[in-house]
């Protein structure tokens, strides 16, 4: 009795002769914004499981990041995982169209969502530290014949029927091949987002075998290019080792930093940089991030590439754990000393990587060299080890909860018109300032 009063008040929002899954899947959109409670109960009290994954379907793609509590009453598993994949994906909230936001703020372009905190903390636009805009051509499809138009046609969810197609296919290493299937999806969003999970599911599954397969994909993603980039950088890895690796673990490290570089060197050597960079930068944020013992272990088996990432990573993770604190000599001086230490080769096994949010504090404001500080955020590189430890440090004490001021008023003051710069812009934008002081 209680089905069949829920199944007639769906039927209410829309004509009395509405019995079919698109009418249903409109009416329910229509009703969304006004009453997700009802509509929820009504779309799960279906009893026809191919009207409910229509209309689960049709509500996602509508309400991105809204709709997770329907997703367990689809009856097929590539439906759920789909319907499940859109509302874990924040930029998907984003309407790049539009550029409107859907129930939330956007995740800024080029940068990764974080597997804690608040979505409405993360900064919404474009970020001006992202990765270049270059974008590497699809490599010729191993098809012997054209994707079938009438692909998955008979699915009862042809979306994650495409989805899941597409997905094997990349594995198999037809990044071409994969795409043409994406490109099957009745809306350009969601045929970028099938490019999308293709690209970051086949590096999971093959590591830096499958990167430039997958950064292909990602650039013919057009709608979601910088986001599918970095959550593949990040997947890349098939662990992130521990501290104490030893130098034969971290050869498969090395050898997805290089297929990486490998790749972008079809473009240029400053974009395979910039690349190999950020890639670096979000391994040792998974690295040092959960370290109760941070030290320079790292430094004398990485390349030295990596070094400034190390830096990073291990500033900000002693100064999470309330190890840093007192005047920019002090804490220059201890950094040093941890990050001088080295410990022997251990045998834990590491960790699967995580997507990594970082709070961005603007781009470097003083002309020189700069790297990636963890993400998407920009930091200054200093011409030595010593600086560039400096440079850590003021990144640090701007994202420390609370932030050190002290030692952001300290270096603002500094010899040196860098620092003087960094110190200032980091001042200023933890307390909602415009940028930098002029040096």
């Amino acid at each position: 009795m209680l089905v069949s009063v829920l199944v007639a008040a769906l039927l209410a929002g829309c004509a009395a002769d509405c019995t079919t899954a698109t009418c249903l899947a409109d009416a329910a959109i229509k009703d969304w914004p006004t009453d997700q409670i009802g509509v929820t109960a009504r779309i799960i009290a279906l009893p026809d499981d191919l009207t409910r994954t229509v209309v689960v379907g049709r509500l996602g793609e509508a309400f991105p990041g809204r709709t997770a509590a329907l997703c367990r009453s689809l009856p097929d598993e590539l439906s759920r995982q789909r319907c499940q994949r859109l509302n874990d994906r924040p930029h998907l909230a984003f309407d790049p169209g539009a550029h409107a936001v859907v129930g939330a703020q956007a995740a800024a372009s080029g940068g990764v969502p974080a597997d804690e905190g608040p979505l409405g903390a993360r900064p919404a636009g474009p970020r001006l530290a992202g990765l270049p805009e270059d974008r590497l051509p699809l490599p010729p499809s191993r098809g012997s014949t054209p994707v079938p138009v009438s692909t998955c046609s008979d699915a009862p969810d042809r979306s994650a029927c495409l989805d899941e197609t597409a997905l094997h296919v990349a594995i198999e290493g037809d990044a071409a091949r994969a795409s043409d299937t994406c490109s099957l999806h009745a809306e350009l969003r969601w045929a970028d987002e099938c490019r999308f999970n293709a690209a970051e599911q086949s590096v999971r599954e093959r590591h830096g075998d499958a990167y430039r397969g997958a950064a292909a994909l990602c650039g013919a993603a057009t709608t979601f290019t910088q986001e599918c980039l970095v959550h593949v950088l990040t997947r890349v890895p098939k662990r992130v080792l521990p501290l104490d690796a030893g130098p034969e673990r971290v050869k498969s490290v090395i050898h997805d930093a290089e297929a990486i570089r490998s790749a972008w060197l079809e473009v240029d050597e400053a974009v395979a940089d910039r690349h190999v960079d950020r890639f670096w930068a979000l391994y040792f944020a998974n690295v040092y991030r959960e370290a109760e013992a941070p030290d320079g272990t790292p430094l004398a088996w990485y390349p030295e590439a990596a070094w400034p990432h190390v830096r990073a990573a291990a500033a900000t993770r002693l100064r999470s754990l309330g190890r840093l604190s007192g005047p920019l000599a002090t804490q220059l001086a201890h950094l040093e000393q941890i990050l001088a230490a080295r410990r022997d080769p251990g045998s834990r096994r590491g960790r699967p990587p995580d997507l990594v949010y970082v709070e961005d504090l603007g781009s470097p404001a003083a002309e020189g060299p700069s790297a990636f500080f963890l993400g998407a955020s920009r930091r200054a590189l200093g011409a030595d080890a010593r600086t560039d430890l400096v440079f850590c440090l003021l990144e640090s004490a701007g994202r420390a909860k609370p932030a050190d001021t002290a030692l952001l008023d300290e270096a603002s003051v500094h010899p040196d018109a860098r620092i003087r710069a960094e110190a200032r812009r980091i001042r200023d934008a933890i307390a909602g300032g415009s940028g930098a002081t002029p040096p």
